[in-house]
C-alpha cells in the first residue's frame, strides 16, 4: 500500500470512527478521488474487518454497524499509551520546555504533566537561542526529506549545490548538517547554524541516499569530527583532583585514563580527527588541563593565551612581555 492510499484509507476510518455515513459521490468529491478507488477501499475494509464491519444503508450509503469497531486500529494499546507517557515524561525530565523548540506545528505542551515533574525535577539547561523562522524549518524539512539540493545564502556567503543531512538540536541551538561538493576543507562536511541562514532555495535535483555521511552525523560526537578523515592519537594531562571526573564521565568514546605520571597528574588518551575537539576540552578545563600532543595543538592553545593576554592588556593597560 502505497503512502497516499494509506491516507486516504486511514481518513476513511477515522469517518467511519465517528459514525458517519459515507455517500460515495459526495465523498469521493470532496476527497477528490474516483469513486471506483473508494468502492475498492470498502471492499479492502472488509476484506481486513470482515464482511459485516461495513453495512450499506436504504439510502446507499455506507456505515459502520458500530462506530467503537475500529477504534483498535486507530488508537494505541494500553502498554502503546503507557510507553508513550513514559517517553513524554523522559523527554520533560531531560530537557524541560523542550516543545517550546519545536516548529509551532509540533508543539503542544502537556501542563499537567509539565506541573507533576516540576515538583520533583529540576534540570538546567543550555540557553536557547531564537527559534528560526517556521519558513526556514519547513524549506529545510522539504529539502532533507525530498533529497533536494538547495542554494543556502549563509552569512552573505552563497553556498551553491548543498546537500541538507540533518537538522539538529544541541546544547540551545539549532544546527544543520550538510555536504558542499565547492568547500575544499573537511572533504565538503560541516555544521551551519540555522539561525544564521539568510535564505534557501531549493533544487529540481535530487541526491542519492549516503549511508556513511547518515551514520557519520548520527555518530560524530561534536561538531568538530573530521568527515573521511583518519584519527589520530590526542594525550593530555590532569591534576589528581579532576580524575574522578572523567572516571565518572567519559568526554568521548575513545576516552582512556593511561595512568599516572611521575608528578601526579593523570595521563588521559583521545582518538581524535581535528585538532579542535582536544582545544575545545582543554578550554573547558582551563588552567588545569594541559595538551602534551599533538604538538600543533599544544602550540595552538598557547597561542589562544598569548591572545587573551593582549587582549586583557587594552583594558588595564598592563605592559606587554618582550
Amino acid at each position: 500500500m502505497n503512502g497516499k492510499k494509506i491516507f486516504e484509507v486511514f481518513e476513511l476510518l477515522q469517518e467511519l470512527t465517528r459514525g458517519k455515513e459515507i455517500v460515495i459521490s459526495d465523498y469521493a468529491a470532496k476527497k477528490e478521488i474516483s469513486e471506483r478507488t473508494l468502492r475498492r477501499y470498502f471492499e479492502d475494509l472488509r476484506s481486513f474487518f470482515g464482511e459485516h464491519s461495513i453495512i450499506q444503508t436504504a439510502r446507499g450509503s455506507y456505515t459502520s454497524i458500530n462506530k467503537e469497531f475500529f477504534n483498535h486500529a486507530l488508537l494505541p494499546s494500553v502498554e502503546d499509551k503507557i510507553e508513550i507517557e513514559h517517553l513524554i515524561d523522559l523527554l520533560h525530565i531531560i530537557n524541560p520546555g523542550f516543545t517550546n523548540e519545536l516548529p509551532s506545528m509540533h508543539r503542544k505542551v502537556d501542563n499537567k504533566i509539565q506541573k507533576e515533574l516540576t515538583q520533583v525535577f529540576l534540570i538546567k539547561g543550555s540557553p536557547s537561542e531564537t527559534l528560526p523562522s517556521q519558513e526556514t524549518f519547513d524549506t529545510l524539512k522539504k529539502a532533507i526529506k525530498g533529497r533536494r539540493y538547495c542554494d543556502i545564502v549563509y552569512e552573505k556567503e552563497l553556498l551553491s549545490d548543498v546537500k541538507p543531512l540533518k537538522i539538529i538540536y544541541c546544547k540551545g541551538n539549532w544546527s544543520l548538517a550538510i555536504l558542499h561538493e565547492h568547500e575544499p576543507s573537511n572533504n565538503g562536511f560541516r555544521f551551519i547554524r540555522v539561525g544564521f541562514i539568510d535564505s534557501i532555495t531549493l533544487q529540481a535535483k535530487t541526491f542519492n541516499k549516503d549511508t556513511y555521511s547518515e551514520n557519520f552525523v548520527c555518530n560524530a560526537q561534536s561538531f568538530f569530527e573530521g568527515y573521511k578523515i583518519p584519527s589520530y592519537e590526542a594525550i593530555v594531562a590532569i591534576p589528581p583532583y579532576l580524575e574522578k571526573f572523567f572516571r565518572q564521565k567519559s568526554f568521548s568514546r575513545t576516552q582512556k585514563i593511561l595512568g599516572t605520571l611521575p608528578n601526579g597528574w593523570i595521563k588521559i588518551s583521545y582518538q581524535i580527527t581535528s585538532n579542535d575537539f582536544i582545544l575545545m576540552l582543554a578550554r573547558r578545563w582551563f588552567p588545569d588541563m594541559i595538551i602534551l600532543e599533538p604538538k600543533e595543538a599544544r602550540e595552538e592553545i598557547n597561542a589562544m593565551i598569548e591572545k587573551y593576554q593582549d587582549n586583557k592588556a587594552q583594558f588595564f593597560n598592563e605592559p606587554l612581555d618582550d
